[in-house]
């Protein structure tokens, strides 16, 4: 199978968090099985226009900011001189709204909606972009095949209007990660384990009344 992935950023990109992580984990394991997987994303400074990572095809155009821009016509430009048999939308930041032109069988990941809560986590005018086109965005995935990676994710898609029998629920599980990254803290003892992912937003750690730190 010919797997066309689109997403904002890749497994190297400095400003990937837990999406990256979770995507890249995913789609280097399908291709490991002797698919084709190829990742259209952003640049970065210094980084290559095209390499090969665990075998997934990364090719990066555009700025960071703008790379919503680049995705229709890039993706016109790839399947002209590629067929695939099925195009994946990571839905993790801004729309990219891919239903309106990709002609391929669909599938959209999505972790999360922002609603309100982006009103918290950056400036108005940027929230209120956010905001603006995740709500277009509802609209137009509407009808598409979905996978959710939780549960109050997949309710929260009902409530919006997206049809039950087109979500999967396709939960994230313990990922062991090849990547060594600063921002992921793993502690194992017999009697207990941490994990701490943050991207200095909010941590939350949680102990069983049974956990002793010593």
């Amino acid at each position: 199978m010919n797997i066309l992935v689109l997403n904002w950023q890749d497994i190297r990109n400095p400003l990937g968090g837990g999406a990256e992580v979770h995507l890249h984990e995913i789609f280097k394991r399908i291709a490991s099985r002797g698919h084709s997987v190829t990742l259209f994303c952003s640049a970065f400074p210094g980084c290559l226009q095209e390499e090969m990572i665990d075998g997934i095809t990364v090719i990066r155009r555009g700025s960071r900011n703008l790379f919503n821009f680049y995705v229709p016509s890039w993706y016109s430009k790839l399947v002209r001189e590629s067929r695939y048999d099925v195009v994946v939308d990571d839905l993790n930041k801004i729309p990219f709204y891919s239903p309106l032109f990709v002609r391929e069988p669909l599938v959209g990941i999505i972790h999360h909606l922002f609603g309100k809560s982006i009103f918290l986590e950056t400036n108005l005018p940027s929230a209120l972009y956010v905001a603006a086109t995740e709500r277009l965005g509802l609209r137009i995935y509407r009808d598409s095949i979905i996978a959710a990676v939780s549960e109050s994710t997949r309710d929260e898609l009902i409530t919006k209007g997206f049809q039950e029998h087109r979500i999967h629920l396709v939960p994230i599980v313990s990922i062991i990660a090849s990547i060594t990254r600063p921002n992921v803290m793993r502690i194992h003892t017999p009697d207990w384990a941490i994990l701490v992912v943050s991207r200095n937003i909010r941590v939350s750690i949680t102990f069983s009344r049974h956990s002793k730190l010593f």
